[in-house]
């Protein structure tokens, strides 16, 4: 067994076979070489081995999986060694944490699609004169997607919140009127050229852009 001081004035001890290694006093943390023999202390006072609930041996790393150490000893100084690690690792992932709250709705966001918004009035003009309808619907035909359909109401406004933007057909109706009216005339009907009902014969268009816009669309008789 060889004995040395630490300059806290504490004694330690390590094996024969640990000479030339690092060693950690197991009072002050201090690291230092194992030597070859015996050395006198320097220092402060010594500090009494029973004083501390250290013992007065050095320790290794090996020396903390060899089978003749404690295992509460070990298991003390093992975990005092990696707590700082095992914060790290915990710190990373709020962070990460953290980012994936604030980066991802954002991603998504910018990633959605642009919308637009349309409203305005359909008219019927009739030997130079222009009169609002007063129902039926207004139906909005993309390439792609479903068709959207809106009702007119008694002063000739229709109005579409969510539309996708683009260039698309567009159709007008006012036979529902006349149906919702049964074998009566309706007051609110206006009969129009049946080529604005059909998506295939209608001669209105339109092309959406984000955000709002009005758009009056006037029908020929």
């Amino acid at each position: 067994m060889i004995r040395f001081w630490c300059e806290c004035g504490r004694q330690v001890q390590a094996s024969e076979k640990d000479a030339g290694q690092v060693a950690v006093c197991p009072l002050c943390r201090r690291q230092m070489t194992v030597p070859q023999g015996d050395l006198p202390r320097h220092g402060p006072a010594a500090v009494s081995p029973g004083s501390q609930q250290f013992t007065g041996r050095a320790r290794t790393t090996s020396d903390l999986l060899r089978p003749d150490v404690p295992q509460g000893q070990a298991t003390a100084e093992l975990t005092s060694r990696h707590r700082g690690r095992k914060w790290g690792l915990w710190g990373c992932l709020g962070l990460l944490a953290v980012l994936l709250l604030v980066v991802v709705p954002l991603a998504i966001q910018r990633k959605q699609a642009p919308v637009g918004a349309v409203e305005g009035r359909v008219h019927l003009r009739i030997a130079g004169l222009s009169a609002p309808l007063k129902g039926g619907s207004v139906g909005f035909h993309p390439a792609k997607g479903e068709v959207i359909r809106v009702a007119i109401s008694p002063d000739g406004k229709y109005s579409v919140s969510t539309i996708q933007p683009g260039t698309m057909k567009v159709t007008v109706e006012t036979e529902s009127v006349a149906r919702a009216a049964g074998m009566g005339l309706s007051k609110n009907y206006i009969g129009i050229p049946r080529k604005y009902a059909d998506p295939m014969t209608t001669p209105l268009t339109i092309n959406v852009k984000p955000g709002r816009q009005t758009v009056n669309f006037d029908l020929t008789n």
